[in-house]
């Protein structure tokens, strides 16, 4: 790559928006490019895997707009894709996994609504039950969590290796306004993110939960009040067990730290993004731990950072010459 390319480069990642601080990646200090040339490149970004626009958010169109991939999802590797200068393979760096990682799940955001009858608190008779979208609250929450059991059993009978999993979680809930909690709220919205497998069709899985939640009984007055919609997607994406890559990396890996079995694997990165666009890609990376201090943060000892630096640096020579 020319020194000239390298910059434009550089310049544009850092421009890119970190949604969680509102600033751009180069002035928080989680971009830095490495060594970009020809044969070998390493680019690290950090802009966030799950994160979406809501329908209706300042701000967002549909996050299933442009690459299908959402809100601050895979910021930097999107601009990177941009610029024509995505690699011809990948090592994705990140830690978790008990092994190298072929395979990865996606994400997927679905939003459900339920509509209810608007109207000022004071005109609500004060010995009728609650009244307005909230009533339907804890109803809406067991049949969501019934309908989650059913998918992942479901996703267990027909997934292959078991090296992935699918899971449901209700990442947000919101009704009403905070600045005028006197009116009855005529709308709740619950926000799921759907761990996906590879050949999820989203609008499907959408459908699914709408059908189960219009089924349930305690929901009965609310079915043909009830939306459920896809609002941001990034797709698990498979690299072949063949590939020279995933060779390498498994050969590396048992040779620093010994035999490897990932089951039931839940987490995604940007790595599914690289996949998506075609990039062949293994995941790779150190145990990691909550700091007891602060749980947002992870943790990870140097001496199994040195041992996974050693996977990286075996699994990149034995891929590009076959001489690790």
């Amino acid at each position: 790559m020319s020194e000239p390319t390298q910059q434009a480069l550089e310049a544009a990642l850092a421009a890119v928006i970190d949604p969680t601080f509102g600033k751009p990646l180069g002035e928080l200090g989680t971009l830095s490019a490495v060594t970009l040339s020809g044969t070998v490149g390493a680019l690290v970004t950090a802009g966030g895997t799950h994160r979406a626009v809501p329908p209706g958010a300042r701000g967002g169109a549909s996050v299933r707009d442009g690459a299908a991939v959402g809100g601050g999802s895979a910021a930097g590797l999107r601009e990177l894709a941009r610029t024509g200068a995505l690699p011809r393979a990948a090592i994705n760096a990140k830690g978790g996994a008990p092994g190298p990682l072929h395979v990865e799940p996606g994400s997927l955001y679905l939003l459900v609504e339920v509509h209810g009858d608007w109207g000022p608190v004071l005109a609500h008779p004060a010995d009728a039950p609650l009244a307005g979208a909230p009533a339907c609250l804890g109803a809406l929450v067991d049949a969501i969590e019934a309908w989650r059991c059913a998918h992942i059993a479901v996703a267990r009978a027909s997934t292959g290796d078991g090296t992935i999993a699918t899971d449901v979680a209700i990442g947000a809930l919101d009704a009403g306004l905070a600045a005028k909690p006197d009116l009855v709220p005529a709308g709740v919205r619950v926000h799921l993110h759907v761990v996906t497998l590879p050949g999820d069709n989203p609008d499907a899985v959408a459908s699914s939960l709408a059908a189960a939640l219009c089924a349930a009984p305690r929901l009965a007055p609310f079915h043909d009040r009830i939306q459920v919609m896809p609002y941001g997607e990034l797709p698990a994406g498979r690299t072949a067990v063949a590939h020279p890559l995933v060779r390498a990396a498994d050969r590396a890996w048992r040779a620093v730290l010994g035999d490897h079995d990932v089951r039931d694997w839940r987490g995604a990165t940007d790595g599914a993004y690289l996949r998506h666009v075609g990039v062949p890609t293994v995941r790779i990376g150190p145990p990691l731990s909550s700091d007891p201090e602060d749980r947002r943060r992870e943790r990870v000892r140097l001496d199994d950072l040195r041992a996974i630096a050693s996977v990286w640096t075996r699994t990149a020579i034995d891929h590009l010459t076959g001489t690790a």
